[in-house]
């Protein structure tokens, strides 16, 4: 008897808690944390104290769990030193001389996020953080910059095959004997490209049409993006503006950074992730031994300065790390209550041919969206969906690209999910607020996505 024939639809209430809670209380650690708890108490009954310490400390040990939060620690540590040597801003004021007007800010936002397509985290924490000077002179709320973010991260880096993403998603492919013309499974990803709608609408749809106010702001946005115009105020209603930062005195003799010490050590960083098989945290780790010897070679802070820069940096993450952990063990206790058999269940009898792609498309968006589980999602849908294209005939590129563009939903749309919750760090706000201002567009975006699913499906059957 597996997890969905024990507890059928009761597997929904954690999921229904954690919504409900983030909507009531615009937050996300109290939401995340009693949902947990809910998900525990049902399925580990008398035995929840106990099995909710298990539960946190298999996450703690989960090499997963390591791997982001060494990655999220450095990236943030080196983001400090680049900011505190002035270099970021530098870099900042170069992208200003463009963004002359808050179209061209928002566009320059969009690009940056573009060119920074090898990693989703490597994505929101750069762009966040390095645009908010920019954005911040327009009177640009800090939810449209936050969106601007968002739309470049998950949606950019499933259109790149080199993306970490990407290559992750082409292992599961091979992992089904998936291969494209030329043999390969990078090949397969390549030829699922043309069917990643989800992120080609994101990205060179919506967001420019958002941007050039052919798409109108609706909701939320609208209301945030008004009052920031009106009033200078570009923080979400209930937030509370970080302290603000004086400008760093320049000390007597001492040099501030400049564009190029900023653009060597993300060049840095991205190059070395490439050749090594696009492992983000060797990427991050070379990349701020870069940093130390360029800095202490041009003089912008000695050994003892980086060392406590690398600590400041490292220390303004551990929010996200506890956040990160919960949810986490969010998506594990759901998955021990059966969520993913219950709504594949639910799921397959409405499946044909022809609707096969819209469907898994939805289907994996919405498990994607309620557990914020992408990759490991990703990895349980494929084989099945691989397996129900080859006994339908359909177009098994398409229909594993519908996986991928679920999967990259759930991670743009999620109030809850690391990158939701990434995003928010960077640009000082909350997650949820994050979230429900750019739910409206994500929505948009999953809807086109969704009909193109259907004509393809219909025209290819």
């Amino acid at each position: 008897m597996n997890a969905a024939d024990t507890y059928g639809a009761i597997c929904l209430i954690p999921i229904a808690v954690i919504i409900v809670l983030s909507l009531i209380t615009k937050k996300t650690f109290e939401p995340l944390l009693i949902s947990v708890i809910v998900a525990v108490v049902i399925y580990a009954k008398g035995d929840f104290l106990g099995e909710f310490v298990n539960l946190l400390l298999k996450e703690m040990a989960d090499p997963t769990i390591g791997w982001v939060i060494l990655v999220c620690g450095l990236m943030g540590a080196l983001l400090f030193i680049l900011e505190k040597s002035n270099a970021a801003s530098a870099f900042a004021d170069l992208l200003g001389r463009f963004a002359t007007t808050r179209k061209r800010a928002l566009f320059a936002t969009w690009f940056l996020g573009i060119c920074l397509f090898i990693d989703d985290y490597l994505n929101v924490l750069t762009v966040g953080n390095t645009m908010k000077k920019v954005t911040d002179k327009h009177n640009i709320s800090r939810s449209m910059l936050a969106y601007s973010v968002g739309s470049t991260a998950a949606p950019i880096v499933i259109l790149v095959p080199i993306s970490t993403w990407a290559i992750f998603f082409a292992s599961l492919l091979a992992n089904e004997g998936i291969v494209g013309a030329d043999g390969t499974a990078v090949g397969a990803y390549i030829q699922c490209l043309p069917y990643l709608f989800y992120g080609w609408i994101c990205v060179f749809i919506v967001l420019p049409l958002v941007i050039l106010g052919i798409i109108p702001l609706v909701g939320p946005m609208r209301s945030q993006e008004l009052h920031a115009r009106e009033t200078g105020d570009l923080f979400p209603p209930g937030v509370e503006p970080p302290e603000a930062e004086a400008e760093q005195a320049v000390e007597e003799g001492k040099k501030q950074g400049g564009i190029w010490d900023f653009i060597l050590p993300l060049a840095v960083l991205i190059a070395v992730t490439i050749a090594v098989g696009n492992d983000v945290l060797t990427g991050v780790i070379v990349a701020l031994v870069f940093t130390a010897i360029w800095y202490a070679a041009r003089r912008l802070a000695n050994l003892t300065a980086l060392v406590e820069q690398f600590w400041s940096g490292f220390s303004t993450m551990i929010q996200v790390f506890g956040l990160l952990v919960l949810a986490f063990a969010f998506k594990d206790a759901c998955a021990n209550l059966g969520f993913i058999d219950y709504v594949i269940e639910k799921v397959e009898p409405i499946m044909s041919g022809s609707l096969l792609p819209a469907v898994v498309f939805a289907a994996t968006a919405v498990m994607a969206f309620a557990m914020a589980n992408f990759w490991g999602l990703a990895a349980i849908v494929v084989p099945i969906a691989a397996a129900l294209a080859g006994a339908m005939d359909v177009n098994i590129y398409m229909v594993c690209a519908a996986v991928f563009c679920g999967a990259a939903f759930g991670s743009h749309a999620c109030f809850y999910a690391d990158a939701a919750i990434l995003i928010g760090k960077a640009t000082d706000i909350r997650p949820y607020d994050h979230a429900i201002t750019q739910l409206p567009y994500a929505l948009l975006s999953a809807v086109l996505t969704v009909i193109l699913f259907l004509i393809c499906g219909f025209t290819q059957a």
